[in-house]
């Protein structure tokens, strides 16, 4: 598209760094992510709570899925960038988030996840972000027991069958085992 319409090309480099600076600033004080700030807010504010719907929304919180994501993003950064403020990332990722994730885990192995079919999708994305930090099975428990709970809900398709009622009833639910 013509410059007059889009603006001046900004680099690459530019844009990335950019992102990460953001990225780093929604980090909360445990170490988690959350989607749009720091979760900052008390949870006494849940009680004022206009709707009768919806639960758990007046408040921002951290996700595992969000900081699974940026936990993989920032460990890319690092690997393919390593000038731009890795000290920083280092310790939001290596220390901080990694240290979120897996003190979210469950007794089972498990972690619930927001968005998405709770806890296959949540053990998914935990998984993959500690394997990106270099977290295996020799190295840390998080990783063995979350891959024993994922190993002990697969079908004998290969796949699995976790049911939408897990997210409701807050208890991981698998339909076809």
């Amino acid at each position: 598209m013509p410059a007059d319409i889009v603006g001046d090309t900004i680099e690459v480099d530019e844009q990335l760094y950019e992102a990460v600076d953001f990225l780093l600033t929604l980090q909360s004080e445990n170490g988690g992510f959350s989607a749009w700030e720091p979760a900052t807010s008390p949870q006494w504010m849940e009680m004022l709570n206009p709707t009768e719907v919806f639960g758990g929304v007046m408040v921002e919180t951290e996700y595992v899925e969000c900081t699974t994501s940026i936990i993989q993003a920032l460990a890319l950064v690092t690997h393919l960038h390593p000038e731009h403020r890795r000290k920083e990332i280092e310790t939001s990722v290596a220390k901080e988030a990694t240290h979120y994730v897996e003190n979210a885990q469950m007794a089972d192995g498990s972690w619930y996840g927001n968005w998405g079919i709770c806890y296959t999708y949540a053990a998914y994305l935990v998984l993959r972000a500690l394997a990106a930090v270099g977290k295996t099975r020799r190295n840390s428990e998080a990783v063995c027991i979350g891959c024993d709970f994922l190993l002990s809900k697969q079908l004998e398709s290969g796949g699995w069958g976790e049911s939408y009622l897990s997210c409701r009833n807050l208890v991981n639910l698998f339909t076809f085992n």
